[in-house]
């Protein structure tokens, strides 16, 4: 697997980044990355980590780091060499499979989405993360990526979360629910209310309906 990796994306970067990646080439031998950032910077942390001559790392050379104070739109208009915007570059080229930022959301949205585009059907990315309750952990998306979303946006979210337990984690025929103060079928506030129906005439495996918050690490 190849991976694009933003070195210089994160409030510790490029030290943690690096560490990172020391630590996961260490459980994935056959990981391969394209590592963007300032060269001389890079270098000097993989060097930390006896990783400067190690052949499946290839440093990109980006000159702007995008901060975390910077408007989104930044990256795309007035830096273009920003680890982030080259980054997702080489994604658009499809010389990578994915692309790993622990930088700017914003930015790291905006730029993927301007040069890679979503998949048909899919209007906003989501961001999704694992998160552990008593016998295992469950999806939980959006987390970042759109401070305001429609009810058609949460029902794609629902199809993508479906997606990646599917075929990333290997959950077979995982449960969907939306988060909402009430597990009652008419409680919720009005996103959660109009979102519902649409989820329900999804190809979801098992909709559960809504879900509290004192259910998601109890595993209900």
């Amino acid at each position: 697997m190849k991976i694009v990796l933003d070195g210089m994306g994160g409030d510790f970067a490029p030290a943690n980044v690096v560490a990172g990646l020391s630590l996961a080439l260490k459980r994935s031998r056959d990981l391969e990355v394209f590592l963007v950032g300032i060269p001389e910077k890079l270098r000097l942390f993989l060097q930390e980590h006896n990783l400067e001559n190690d052949p499946r790392i290839e440093i990109v050379p980006a000159s702007q780091v995008v901060m975390m104070e910077d408007a989104p739109a930044v990256c795309l208009r007035s830096k273009r060499d920003s680890s982030i915007t080259v980054g997702s570059r080489l994604l658009k080229e499809k010389k990578a499979q994915t692309l790993v930022s622990a930088g700017h959301t914003g930015a790291t949205v905006a730029a993927t989405v301007v040069q890679n585009r979503t998949i048909p059907g899919i209007e906003r990315p989501g961001i999704a993360t694992r998160i552990p309750h008593e016998h295992g952990f469950f999806v939980l998306i959006d987390v970042g990526a759109n401070p305001d979303s429609k009810p058609l946006h949460l029902a794609q979210y629902a199809l993508l979360g479906q997606a990646y337990a599917k075929l990333c984690l290997g959950i077979s025929h995982p449960r969907t629910g939306i988060l909402s103060v009430g597990e009652e079928d008419h409680k919720g506030n009005e996103l959660v209310r109009d979102t519902r129906p649409i989820l329900e005439r999804l190809p979801l495996d098992n909709f559960i309906g809504n879900v509290e918050g004192k259910h998601l690490f109890s595993g209900q």
